[in-house]
């Protein structure tokens, strides 16, 4: 039994070699400056030799190196020598049935008290199925659909794969080795920064969606999962969801404000009201910028009398209220065609004449939407829309215009009607009155033709009058005058109404300048 103590240079060197026999480690002693090479058997194995074809020099196991890869693990060993630093190197052993072996060398320069360089002393081991996990697991990466970035602990990005190059916008070469927060300066001080720290701190993976700005201008919902030695991030782009989801909620809000329109519509009792609310209203549920309603001139059918929204401001209100229907504007064509007319942008409505370019300059809108009001093949009047921005007038935005456009005719329609129907309903409530008042006046003759029939004085036919008469008349009083026999005079006789009269006037010539004498003694009527 060896005496040595525990801690003995034997007992150091037994230990080292136990351990790199069981972690499958070679090791090598490169002596300098002649280049004798003293290996172990595992390296010996690790390079494809055996000691009877090994003779102790680099030489043989380099003959085993793949082609393309001795040149560097040479060069590196020549760098390690010169600078009398440390080797690393990973390199291809050709295997005699095909195929290689993936080992890694790692060494260091030693030397002498005078500073000599002495020998490189090192070791390898196989690192093929390390490795092709790792390739493997890259392989699984670059074909996510989900971006995915590593980064160490110190921030720095150590892996990209497609996915993620393609959201960043930048290539892998521009990205890795770099700091996160100076390729994505964006997410210092917002949620992407707190969650990352927090999940670094609590090592609890999270996951939330943001937003991260121009230039990038995306949605990325993300998972940010800590790792022992930093944390990894995978992305998806959810851009197109995110706007879907918003373009349904906008289309929900438009359905419910031309829900609240319709009511207000159908609750209008006059033109102006229902033109105020459809432009008004209409330009707030159709995310336009001025609306305004045309319709015919009721005096002037060649006229236009237009109902403007309080946006496109006192000038074109007052401009623009009236305008002929042969004027050379979109609204007016409009008109005149029964087809809508589209301006998408400020060239267009140049294009289409001078006095559509001053509209757009006077109101600041430079897209306008002029759609025909027709309700059972009758035009009724113009819808038209404005817009400060450019538009494209598809899909959505067309058939939501149409759907409206239909809905303001069906208001003008409905309340035309309305109009019609009251002005139907006052005449017969006019002729029915008539009618009754008709009734009751014949029923009163008569019962005055009665009442003078038994009356047989001339006071009793002056009550009958003054009473009977005078209401059916309606009258303040009544009289009555008698031509005399002789024709010369005339007698009177009236209700107390007049009794002043009566008293000054009871017996006057026949030629008495007044028109009831004069009807009395000529039988004619005055």
């Amino acid at each position: 039994m060896s005496s040595e103590p525990a801690h003995g240079p034997t007992t150091r060197q037994a230990l080292w070699d136990l351990s790199a026999a069981a972690a499958g480690i070679g090791t090598y002693v490169l002596h300098l400056p002649g280049e004798q090479l003293e290996v172990d058997d595992r390296l010996l194995e690790l390079s494809e030799l055996s000691r009877a074809t090994f003779s102790g020099r680099p030489a043989d196991v380099y003959a085993n190196v793949h082609p393309d890869d001795v040149d560097d693990v040479v060069a590196r060993v020549q760098r390690a020598i010169a600078s009398a630093g440390t080797y690393a190197a990973e390199y291809r052993i050709v295997l005699p049935g095909g195929g290689h072996r993936l080992v890694a060398a790692r060494g260091r320069i030693l030397t002498d008290e005078q500073g000599a360089t002495t020998a490189l002393v090192g070791a390898v081991y196989d690192v093929t199925e390390s490795r092709e996990a790792t390739a493997r697991t890259a392989a699984v990466l670059e074909t996510m659909a989900v971006g995915y970035l590593a980064l160490d602990a110190d921030w720095s990005v150590t892996y990209v794969n497609a996915a993620a190059e393609h959201i960043a916008q930048a290539s892998r070469a521009d990205l890795v080795g770099r700091s996160f927060w100076e390729v994505f300066p964006a997410t210092v001080g917002t949620e992407f920064e707190r969650s990352y720290r927090h999940a670094v701190a609590t090592g609890e993976p999270v996951s939330f969606d943001a937003y991260y700005p121009a230039p990038l201008d995306v949605w990325v919902e993300v998972r940010a999962v800590p790792a022992p030695d930093g944390l990894a991030l995978y992305f998806l782009d959810i851009t197109e969801r995110v706007q879907s989801r918003a373009a349904a909620e906008r289309a929900g809000a438009r359905l419910a404000a031309l829900g609240r329109i319709a009511l207000s519509l159908n609750d209008a009792e006059s033109l102006e009201e229902l033109a105020v609310i459809m432009a008004e209203q209409g330009q707030a549920a159709l995310d336009a910028d001025g609306g305004a309603v045309a319709v015919p001139d009721p005096n002037d059918a060649e006229q236009l009398v237009s109902y403007i929204s309080s946006s496109l401001g006192e000038r074109t209100r007052a401009q623009y209220s009236r305008m002929p229907l042969d004027a050379h504007l979109p609204v007016t064509q409009a008109a005149r065609t029964a087809t809508r007319v589209l301006i998408h942008d400020l060239a267009e409505g140049v294009a289409f004449g001078p006095v559509p370019e001053e509209v757009s300059v006077t109101t600041g809108c430079q897209a306008w939407a002029c759609l025909p009001l027709v309700a059972r093949g009758r035009l009724l009047g113009v819808l038209s829309v404005g817009w400060k921005q450019p538009q494209q007038f598809e899909g959505e935005q067309l058939e939501l215009l149409e759907t409206y456009a239909a809905q303001c005719a069906q208001a003008l329609q409905r309340l035309e009607a309305r109009k019609a129907e009251r002005a139907a309903a006052e005449q017969a409530q006019a002729a029915a009155l008539a009618e009754r008042a008709s009734g009751q006046r014949q029923a009163t003759l008569v019962a005055i033709a009665q009442a003078l029939a038994d009356a047989d004085t001339r006071d009793g036919v002056l009550t009958v009058l003054s009473t009977w008469g005078a209401s059916l008349l309606g009258a303040n009083g009544c009289g009555l005058c008698l031509r005399e026999a002789d024709g010369a005079h005339v007698l009177t006789s009236v209700t107390d109404t007049y009794a002043e009269v009566g008293t000054r006037l009871q017996r006057v010539p026949a030629d008495f300048p007044l028109p009831v004498i004069r009807a009395a003694t000529t039988g004619a009527a005055f």
